[in-house]
C-alpha cells in the first residue's frame, strides 16, 4: 500500500466536480450513487491511492533539539573561553562558564521540545468513522481512513465530514465551515452544479462552492449524501497540511554558493538552526560573538607581543583576562533570564509564548494581518437592531448570555423593554413571539456560576447560529421558547423548514382561546423579498394593520439596505393568526401544503443580526495605529460585512474604502510584480482562502514589513506559519492554528495583542539597556588592559592593571545582577508612541495626517526608518562613549596611584608582581594598591552606570521616573554590589591571594572623583543627544510648515535620525 502522503485522487479526475452534474461526477469516479462501490474496487483504490490520512511528520528527536541548542555561536565562543581557562588552570572561571553553557542549553532545549507536531494536530481532526454505501447498497460504518474516492457517504446533523465530497442529496443540509473559510454562518448546501466564468472554476471561492462538503467540517442541520472526490492530503484541509509542511522546509532553502566554507560546514552539523528561523536579535548576537573570536585571539597575541613573547603564568593569565574582558560572559545567561521572565509576564497577561524568539519579534511587528471572525469579532451571531412597525430598537449585550443586555427604543436607550410592556403591546408581542417560536435552537443557563469549571459558568447554545441569536433576543424580553410555550399553553403543529430557494421558514402553533375558539398562530422569518411576497398587510407606526402597498415595500427595502450596509444579516418577521372552532380537527400540513400555509401574512419588521466586534477591538486598533502598526483584515466573510466591521472598529478610515477593500478573487489574480506595483496593499480582503492570506503576508514581506498574523481557524494556519509572528486564539482556535503559531492568546482578545506588542517592546528595550551596560563594561576593561600594557616597570614588563579574577568579577558579579534588575524595568510612557524597529520608510511625502485622541485631524512628520538590529549606530555610540570614558578613568586612576608612589611609575619590578602566587609585599604592594584602585573605580562606575542605563536620554537626577521606588531591586543591587566588592579589597588574603590587589586609604578620593567625572560626562552626553534630536525635529517641522503645539518628548524620540 502506498504512503498516504502520495496523490490521493484519481489520475483522470477531469473537470472540477462542483461544475458538473451529479451524473457526470458518478461517471468520472466510476461509482453508483445507489449501490456504492464493491469491496474489490475499494481495496484496489486503497492500494492505488492510499489511506484517507493527512500523514504525520516525525516529531523532532531529543538529540536533534539538544544539538540545535548546544551548537550555536554564543556557546561556541563560551566553549573557546572555557578551553583557554582550562589551559591556565583557572578552575573558578571554568566552572562559571560551564554553568552558563548548561543553563543556556537546558532552557532553550526545554522550551523547544515542548512544541508538538502541527501535522499531528491536523491528523487528529479527521472523522473517526464514516457511513458509506457499499456492496450493492448496504450501509456500512467504516473508519474514515478507509474512505476512498468514489465512496457514497451519508451524513446527518452532528457528523464531521470524513473527506471532500460532491453532494447529490441535501435535505435542509447546513455545514459549519468556519474553521476552513473563516465565515461564522453555516453554509446551506445544494446539489445543483455551479456555473463559473473560468473552465476550472477558479473564480469560485471555497465558501461559494455550495455543492461540496469539505473534510473536517461539521453538519449543523439536516442530512445529505455525497460522492467522495478527494481524500488525504488532496482535500482542502490536506492542502493546508501541505502548505505547513512546505513552509517548514522552505525556511531552510538557502543558496549554498552564497555561504562561506565555515557557514556551509556549520549547516551540515546536526541540530544547527537555520539563520532564516532566527530573530534579528539572535542574528545580531551571533554576529557579535563570531566577531569576538578573532578579536580575542588577536588581543591574546598582542599581550604576548608586549612582553616580548616571554611565557609565564602571569602573562598567560593576563592573556586569558583580556579574552574574558572582551567576551560578555553574563550576557547569554541574562538574555535567557529575560526571556524566561518575559514568558511568565506574558502568561499573566493572557498570552502564552510557545517560542522564545517571539518575545523579541512581537515588538518589531509593523503590520498585523487579522482574521475577522472570532478574532476581531466575538465569533457568535447577535441581534443588534430591530425595526418594528416603523420604530427602531437597539439591542445591547453580547452573544449567548441574555442577562447582560436588553432591548430599548432608539430614542430612550436607557429604558429597556420589560416583559409586561411587550405583552401589553400586540405588535411587539407578535414580533418577539416569532423570534422565540419560529426557531429550533435551544439556550441553556449556566450549570453553576460558582463552579471552578469555566464551562459550567457560561450559557450554552445548540442550533443554527442565526436561530441562537433570535432565541437570545427572545430571552432578553423574558420570552424563552420552553417557558413561553408553557405560559401561553401552546402546542406545536408543524414546521415549514427553511428552504434555500424560498429563503424563508414558517412554524404553526395552536393555542386555546375564548368563546370556544382556538387560535392558529403562524410565524414566518426569512429574506425580506420572500416574506413580503407572502404578506398582504403591514403595521404602520401607529400600530394600525393596513393593506400592503408600494410605500410599505419601499420603506422596508430602504431599512434593509441600511442594516446591510452596516454589515448585518437582515431577516424579515411576519405573522398570521386564524381562528377555528375548538372541536374542529387541527389541520396537519405537509411540505406540499406550503403555498397554503404561507399566505395572507402581516409584515411586522426586520432584525439585524451581526457577528459583533469585541468591545476592546476598536481601542486596540487605535493603539496599534498610534504605535505605527497597520492592521489588515483578511476574512472569509462577504465584502459588505467585512467593510462594515472594518469601519466600525477603525481599520478602515474615511476615504479608504474604494482602494482599501478587495475581494480575494481580484487579489489572487495579480502576479507578485503587479502586487508590488500597487501604491498600497489591501486593508480588507473578503472571501479569503488560505492561499490569499499567505499571499498577503508574502507581499508585506517583500515591502520590508515585519508581519504578525492572528487567527483561530484551520484556514489561518498557513499564514500563521508564513508570518514572522503567528498569534492564535486559545479558546476558539483549532489545534492546527495553535500549533502553527508562536503565541497563543488564552482570552481570544485582540486587545491582548497590543499588550503583547507593548511587552515585546519593553523586553527589547530592557535588553538594550543591560546590553549597553554589559558591553560598555567590556569596552572599558579592554581599553584599561590593552592601553595599560604601555605602563611598564623597571624590567620593561607591563604592570598588568587588572587580573583575570578582577575582570571575571566585573563581568559576572558586578554587571550580571545589574542586568537582571534592568530586566524588571517598566515600559516607558512613550513605548507605544514609537514606530516599530526596522520600519520601512515611505517613498511619498514626508508628512502624514493622523487623528489625535480628541478626533481632530492633524499632520506630523512621517516616521523615519529605523534599524531592526540592536546594534544600531545609536546603540554603538552609547557603548563606546561610556566604555571609553569608564576605561580611561580606570586606567588613569591606576597611573595616578602609581605616579605618587615612592619609586614613581616605572620604579618597580613588574615580573615579580604579575601573578598572585609570587606576591612580594615590599616590591608589589604599590602595584597591588593601584590595581585595587583601578578595579574599584571601574566597579563603582559600572554600578552607577546601571542606574544611568535606565533611560537613554533622561537625566539621572531630573527625571521622576528615575526614583528608586520605580526599581528598588536595582537600587539594592547597586548598593549591595559596592559593599560586596569592598570586601574583596579589605579582607586580608582574599585581596592579595585571589584578586591580586591591596586595600588603600587616601585613594578613595580618586574613586570618588572618577565617579563624579563619569556622571558629569554622561549628563553632558545625554544633553547633547537631546539637543541634537530637538534640532533635527525642529528642522523637519519647519520644513513641513505645520507644527503642532504640545509635541511631546516621545515623538521627538520617535523621529530621531539617530535611529537610522
Amino acid at each position: 500500500m502506498r504512503n498516504s502522503s502520495q496523490n490521493n485522487v484519481p489520475a483522470d479526475a477531469g473537470p472540477a466536480p462542483f461544475l458538473i452534474s451529479i451524473e457526470a461526477v458518478a461517471e468520472q469516479f466510476q461509482t453508483d450513487i445507489k449501490k456504492g462501490l464493491t469491496q474489490e474496487v475499494v481495496d484496489a483504490r486503497l492500494a492505488e491511492y492510499g489511506e484517507n490520512s493527512l500523514g504525520t511528520d516525525n516529531a523532532p528527536s531529543m538529540l536533534h533539539v539538544l544539538l540545535g541548542n548546544l551548537i550555536n555561536p554564543m556557546n561556541f565562543v563560551l566553549l573557546l573561553a572555557l578551553g583557554l581557562s582550562c589551559i591556565v588552570a583557572d578552575w573558578i572561571q571554568v566552572g562559571v562558564l560551564a554553568l552558563v553553557i548548561v543553563i543556556n542549553t537546558t532552557i532553550g532545549f526545554l522550551q523547544e521540545y515542548k512544541s508538538e507536531n502541527t501535522m499531528a494536530a491536523l491528523k487528529q481532526m479527521s472523522s473517526p468513522t464514516a457511513k458509506v454505501l457499499r456492496n450493492g447498497g448496504k450501509l456500512e460504518t467504516v473508519s474514515s481512513r478507509l474512505v476512498v474516492p468514489g465512496d457514497i457517504v451519508l451524513v446527518e446533523e452532528g457528523d464531521q465530514i470524513p473527506a471532500d465530497m460532491r453532494i447529490f442529496e441535501a435535505v435542509n443540509l447546513e455545514i459549519d465551515e468556519m474553521l476552513l473559510t473563516g465565515e461564522s454562518m453555516p453554509v446551506r448546501k445544494s446539489p445543483d452544479a455551479i456555473k463559473a466564468n473560468s473552465p476550472d472554476g477558479g473564480d469560485i471561492s471555497l465558501g461559494d462552492r455550495i455543492n461540496l462538503a469539505f473534510n473536517s467540517t461539521t453538519i449543523t442541520r439536516g442530512r445529505g449524501r455525497g460522492i467522495v472526490t478527494t481524500t488525504g492530503l488532496k482535500t482542502e484541509v490536506g492542502k493546508i497540511a501541505n502548505m505547513l509542511a512546505n513552509s517548514n522546509s522552505s525556511d531552510d532553502e538557502v543558496d549554498e554558493a552564497s555561504l562561506s566554507g565555515f557557514q556551509r560546514f556549520l549547516r551540515r552539523i546536526p541540530g544547527v538552526k537555520s539563520a532564516n528561523k532566527k530573530t534579528p536579535l539572535q542574528k545580531s548576537l551571533d554576529r557579535m560573538m563570531f566577531s569576538l573570536v578573532p578579536a580575542c585571539l588577536l588581543l591574546a597575541v598582542f599581550v604576548f607581543w608586549s612582553t616580548g613573547f616571554q611565557w609565564s603564568n602571569g602573562v598567560a593569565l593576563y592573556a586569558v583576562a583580556v579574552g574574558v574582558a572582551i567576551i560578555p560572559e553574563g550576557l547569554p545567561a541574562v538574555v535567557t533570564v529575560t526571556m524566561a521572565v518575559g514568558v511568565r509576564t506574558m502568561a499573566m497577561q493572557k498570552a502564552v509564548v510557545r517560542k522564545l524568539a517571539s518575545l523579541e519579534a512581537i515588538g518589531m511587528v509593523s503590520n498585523i494581518c487579522s482574521d475577522k471572525t472570532g478574532t476581531l469579532t466575538e465569533g457568535k451571531m447577535t441581534v443588534k437592531e430591530c425595526w418594528i412597525a416603523g420604530s427602531h430598537y437597539i439591542v445591547q449585550g453580547t452573544a449567548i448570555d441574555p442577562t447582560n443586555g436588553g432591548v430599548s427604543h432608539v430614542d430612550n436607550q436607557s429604558d429597556e423593554l420589560t416583559a409586561e410592556f411587550v405583552q401589553a403591546n400586540p405588535i411587539l408581542d407578535e414580533f418577539f413571539s416569532c423570534a422565540s417560536l419560529c426557531n429550533q435552537a435551544t439556550l441553556d443557563p449556566p450549570e453553576d456560576l460558582n463552579s471552578s469549571d469555566a464551562s459550567k459558568q457560561t450559557w450554552n447554545a445548540v442550533g443554527d447560529p442565526t436561530e441562537v441569536a433570535l432565541q437570545v433576543l427572545a430571552h432578553r424580553v423574558q420570552m424563552p421558547r420552553p417557558e413561553f410555550i408553557k405560559r401561553e399553553n401552546l402546542t406545536f403543529v408543524s414546521e415549514m423548514a427553511f428552504d434555500p430557494t424560498l429563503k424563508r421558514m414558517t412554524t404553526l402553533y395552536v393555542q386555546p382561546s375564548t368563546g370556544g375558539q382556538r387560535r392558529l398562530r403562524f410565524h414566518m422569518k426569512g429574506a425580506l423579498e420572500r416574506v413580503l411576497e407572502r404578506s398582504t398587510h403591514y403595521y404602520d407606526g401607529d400600530g394600525n394593520r393596513l393593506p400592503k402597498d408600494q410605500k410599505c415595500e419601499d420603506r422596508a427595502v430602504a431599512e434593509m439596505e441600511r442594516l446591510a450596509d452596516k454589515g448585518f444579516r437582515v431577516l424579515a418577521i411576519a405573522h398570521r393568526e386564524d381562528l377555528m372552532p375548538e372541536k374542529a380537527e387541527i389541520p396537519v400540513y405537509e411540505v406540499a401544503d406550503r403555498d397554503i400555509v404561507e399566505q395572507d401574512f402581516t409584515f411586522i419588521g426586520l432584525v439585524g443580526i451581526l457577528d459583533p466586534p469585541r468591545e476592546s477591538s476598536a481601542g486596540a486598533i487605535q493603539t496599534c495605529y498610534q504605535a505605527g502598526i497597520n492592521v489588515h483584515m483578511a476574512t472569509g466573510d462577504h465584502a459588505r460585512t467585512a467593510t462594515a466591521i472594518a469601519k466600525e472598529i477603525g481599520i478602515l478610515r474615511p476615504g479608504e474604502e474604494e482602494e482599501g477593500v478587495w475581494t480575494a478573487s481580484a487579489f489572487d489574480k495579480l502576479s507578485n510584480d503587479e502586487i508590488d506595483a500597487l501604491p498600497r496593499l489591501p486593508i480588507v480582503i473578503s472571501r479569503c482562502s488560505p492561499q490569499t492570506k499567505v499571499k498577503l503576508v508574502a507581499a508585506l514581506h517583500r515591502r520590508g514589513k515585519f508581519v504578525a498574523m492572528t487567527g483561530d481557524g484551520t484556514n489561518d494556519a498557513p499564514a500563521l506559519k508564513a508570518a514572522d509572528v503567528g498569534i492564535a486564539m486559545g479558546l476558539t482556535g483549532s489545534d492546527v492554528a495553535k500549533e502553527a503559531s508562536e503565541i497563543v492568546l488564552t482570552d481570544d482578545n485582540f486587545a491582548t495583542i497590543v499588550v503583547a506588542v507593548k511587552e515585546g517592546r519593553r523586553i527589547f528595550a530592557n535588553i538594550t539597556k543591560f546590553s549597553v551596560n554589559f558591553l560598555s563594561g567590556n569596552v572599558a576593561e579592554v581599553i584599561a588592559m590593552i592601553v595599560g600594557l604601555a605602563v611598564q616597570g623597571s624590567d620593561k614588563i607591563p604592570y598588568f592593571p587588572m587580573s583575570a579574577i578582577q575582570v571575571l568579577w566585573l563581568n559576572m558579579v558586578t554587571s550580571s545582577p545589574i542586568a537582571i534588575c534592568l530586566v524588571r524595568e517598566k515600559a516607558s510612557r512613550d513605548v507605544m508612541m514609537k514606530p516599530p524597529r526596522g520600519q520601512t520608510p515611505s517613498a511619498d511625502d514626508s508628512m502624514e495626517e493622523y487623528t489625535d485622541n480628541d478626533g481632530k485631524k492633524r499632520r506630523r512628520p512621517r516616521a523615519q526608518a529605523t534599524t531592526s538590529s540592536m546594534f544600531s549606530p545609536r546603540f554603538l555610540a552609547d557603548v563606546f562613549f561610556y566604555g571609553i570614558v569608564a576605561g580611561t578613568l580606570s586606567l588613569m586612576s591606576f597611573v595616578l596611584t602609581m605616579a605618587v608612589t615612592p619609586r614613581g611609575i616605572n620604579g618597580y619590578d613588574a615580573s615579580d608582581c604579575s601573578s598572585h602566587a609570587s606576591y612580594n609585599p615590599d616590591e608589589c604592594m604599590q602595584i597591588y594598591e593601584a590595581r585595587g584602585v583601578a578595579f574599584v573605580v571601574l566597579n563603582t562606575i559600572l554600578l552607577v552606570h546601571g542606574w544611568n542605563c535606565r533611560f537613554e536620554l533622561d537625566s539621572c537626577f531630573l527625571s521622576k521616573e528615575l526614583h528608586p521606588k520605580n526599581n528598588w531591586p536595582l537600587f539594592g543591587a547597586i548598593v549591595g554590589g559596592f559593599f560586596i566588592t569592598l570586601l574583596t579589597v579589605v579582607i586580608p588574603g582574599v585581596n592579595t591571594t585571589i584578586f591580586s590587589q591591596e586595600s588603600f586609604t587616601w585613594e578613595w578620593g580618586i574613586v570618588a572623583a572618577a565617579v563624579v567625572i563619569f556622571i558629569a560626562s554622561s549628563e553632558i552626553y545625554k544633553a547633547c543627544k537631546r539637543r541634537y534630536i530637538a534640532r533635527q525635529f525642529g528642522r523637519m517641522a519647519e520644513h513641513a510648515g505645520d507644527v503642532e503645539d504640545g509635541r511631546n518628548h516621545s515623538e521627538m524620540t520617535m523621529l530621531s535620525p539617530l535611529d537610522k
